[in-house]
């Protein structure tokens, strides 16, 4: 049957998309798109944090210390909120816009 490839494609064509979308963007823009698709993934705005920021910089193509001043920075630009490892985003129109502007 053909549903293997098919799913096969579509998750390659996906991963393409996003290497793409991320290595056209600033610094906060691919942040941005992270906890945007984070989101996606857990398909909440609150979700739990299991990344290290180590991981979440690997996703974005960042270093960890730039992750952590661009959440922290999020965080006082109060689109987004962490507290014990559960990430929630409070303004998602923002991070959205910020993920689209790159």
């Amino acid at each position: 049957t053909l549903f293997p490839y098919t799913m096969l494609f579509r998750s390659l064509v996906f991963g393409m998309k996003r290497l793409a979308e991320l290595t056209l963007k600033q610094r906060y823009g691919r942040v941005a798109e992270t906890i945007l698709y984070l989101s996606r993934v857990y398909r909440n705005d609150v979700f739990p944090l299991e990344l290290t920021r180590k991981e979440i910089a690997q996703l974005a193509s960042l270093s960890t210390d730039g992750v952590v001043r661009i959440l922290k920075q999020f965080a006082i630009d109060k689109l987004i909120h962490i507290e014990k490892k559960i990430l929630q985003i409070i303004d998602k129109k923002n991070l959205i816009d910020i993920a689209s502007r790159g």
